[in-house]
């Protein structure tokens, strides 16, 4: 890069001159009038543009620009009305340079009306359609013919160009380095509040660049997924060419959750990797972000029918009610518990519960003890309470129904005996009477006969669910 100066006292040029021309040593030429000795000195040189315009700096990269080189002739001094400027204009100007290039060899001189501070005239030598090659420092060497009463007075002269050579380490201590951009996920979405197992989604993100200074190029998006989600028909690497800077894109990912998948919420992570141009050099940087997502399972908690309970049951009699129940759903489930209500009836076992976790595909039994207090329709629920993998109360209920009898107790005519009294009654009056004693049988025996049937049920109930848990 050349540096083009425009002010004099700042010029990095160096001016050289010296003239010639007929005559001895003490310039005369053998003409009628004394001929000066050119003494040139280089003011200031400027670069303009096709437009017009000064350009400060060159390169090889810089399109065809005019050099123009301002100097002032000290020889002159005493003959810069003696000039024929008419003359001077179509003048040529031979030149060499060095690390500049220009279609030809020939420029233009003019006079310019002002002069320097010393009083010696001042000129502008000007070359057109003029590059650079960028091999370091560049000069140009010209020579001029001055016009001076007929005769031709020439110069030679030298302009120097520095190569403007940054000062690394002053530069980092004036430039500010930018902020170091990152990639944030600024939205997502999945459609709803959850995701059932066993369905797909779209989860839709979008991501930003978060620095207003640079643009991103060459991202990649890794999506790592958490046992239970997979994606459904896409890769797990998503190519981003460019986000601009402070820029937005968005994506959707088709993904699908297996029917086992445990409920609740499940991470997915989205590694970024990514390429930036700070200053001239290219950089590389890295970010994550986790997003989750609920998932929940289809709840397939049943209970069966009631149908095990007992057939002959009469008022003040205790009865039982077994309630059955599986969990056919891929999550356990929790704290199980029973609770009978409804009319005619005194609960005897208001709760029953089931302790602990039934997990998937297991089944359980709770039993309830009943008594009537009225005879008639005894109408009745069972409602079986129970909480979710989320711990979520959930309940189920299930009816019931059975006739409630009067108890029975049979008459039975006995003996005649002469005047109405069984014989040795008043006699001994000791001991109960035959009739008294057959009464009090039937009478426990009506009573221990639904007990009896009661307790078989339950040992017959259990031993069908020990048997269930065999196979």
């Amino acid at each position: 890069m050349l540096l083009i100066n425009q002010i004099a006292a700042t010029v990095p040029v160096v001016g050289q001159g010296s003239g010639g021309g007929s005559g001895d040593s003490n310039g005369s030429s053998g003409s009628f009038y004394d001929l000066p000795t050119p003494i040139i000195t280089i003011e200031s040189t400027r670069a303009l543009n096709a437009q017009g315009q000064i350009i400060n700096e060159i390169t090889e990269y810089t399109p065809p620009f005019t050099l123009e080189v301002f100097f002032s002739d000290f020889g002159l001094i005493n003959h810069r009305r003696d000039i024929e400027s008419s003359r001077l204009e179509t003048l040529a100007i031979n030149m060499h340079s060095s690390g500049f290039s220009m279609p030809t060899t020939r420029g233009q001189l003019r006079q310019i009306d002002s002069v320097s501070v010393t009083g010696a005239p001042r000129f502008i030598a000007r070359f057109s359609n003029v590059t650079y090659d960028g091999t370091g420092p560049a000069r140009i060497e010209f020579r001029v013919h001055y016009d001076i009463f007929g005769e031709l007075v020439p110069a030679t002269t030298i302009a120097h160009f520095d190569e403007l050579i940054p000062d690394e380490d002053e530069d980092d201590d004036d430039e500010i380095p930018i902020q170091t951009p990152h990639i944030i996920v600024s939205h997502f979405s999945y459609g709803g509040e959850s995701i059932v197992a066993g369905s797909e989604f779209n989860l839709d993100i979008t991501t930003r660049n978060t620095s207003s200074e640079v643009a991103l190029e060459n991202i990649l998006i890794r999506i790592t997924l958490p046992e239970g989600i997979s994606i459904a028909s896409a890769s797990n690497t998503i190519y981003v060419e460019r986000i601009a800077a402070g820029g937005t894109l968005s994506h959707s990912i088709p993904l699908w959750v297996r029917t086992n998948a445990s409920a609740g919420s499940h991470a997915i992570q989205l590694e970024f990797s990514f390429e930036y141009v700070e200053g001239n050099r290219r950089q590389s940087g890295t970010g994550s972000e986790s997003i989750s997502v609920p998932v929940t399972q289809i709840d397939r908690f049943t209970v069966d029918p009631i149908t095990d309970m007992s057939d002959f049951v009469n008022v003040g009699d205790m009865f039982f009610v077994s309630v059955s129940f599986v969990n056919q759903g891929m999550s356990p489930v929790y704290n199980i518990s029973a609770q009978a209500r409804g009319l005619n009836m005194d609960i005897i076992s208001t709760v029953g519960r089931m302790e602990g976790v039934l997990a998937a595909s297991a089944h359980g039994t709770i039993d309830l003890d009943i008594m009537a207090d009225q005879p008639g329709e005894l109408i009745g629920e069972v409602v079986i309470t129970y909480e979710d993998e989320n711990m979520h109360q959930r309940e189920v209920t299930m009816p019931f129904s059975l006739s409630i009898q009067e108890p029975f107790f049979p008459e039975f005519p006995g003996p005649e005996f002469p005047g109405g009294e069984f014989p040795g009654w008043q006699e001994e009056n000791q001991g109960l009477a035959p009739l008294n004693i057959f009464l009090i049988i039937i009478g426990g025996l009506m009573v221990a006969i639904p007990m009896a049937i009661y307790i078989a049920r339950r040992i017959k109930a259990k031993e069908s669910e020990e048997f269930d848990d065999d196979f």
